[in-house]
């Protein structure tokens, strides 16, 4: 998974970034192989001032690329950008976890109703002549 990481309100530290890396990385456990290659991470961390208290740190996160059209998206305000991050990440992985045991289930019935299906369906419905009957 690619994670491009943006800040807005103050520069990208190299300790912030390493810990959306760590946290929003380890989400690639739960995609397939395919889903991982293609999967782009927009992580926006948006601090607000420290003078205030009624404003606090946000952080906005945005997996695209899943396939199939889907895109999960989480978002958090925590009075510290680490609690945001964490809560973001928890989110994202419920979503995340919900989609493959929703895929997998998918799966599984379809190959259930192709086990349903008689063998005679699959074979040739032309008759057989006999030997014995030219």
């Amino acid at each position: 998974m690619r994670i491009q990481a943006k800040a807005q309100g103050t520069p990208l530290t190299d300790s912030a970034k390493v810990y959306v890396e760590r946290k929003i990385g380890r989400l690639s456990n739960l995609l397939s192989p395919e889903q991982d290659d293609a999967a782009v991470a927009d992580v926006h961390l948006i601090y607000a001032p420290s003078n205030t208290v009624a404003t606090k740190d946000k952080c906005h996160v945005t997996i695209s690329g899943l396939g199939g059209g889907h895109t999960v998206h989480a978002e958090s305000e925590e009075p510290d950008m680490h609690v945001a991050i964490d809560a973001v990440a928890q989110l994202l992985e419920e979503q995340l976890r919900r989609h493959k045991e929703k895929t997998r289930d998918n799966l599984d019935r379809s190959k259930l109703a192709a086990k349903e299906v008689p063998a005679e369906d699959f074979m040739a419905t032309e008759p057989v002549e006999e030997p014995g009957d030219r």
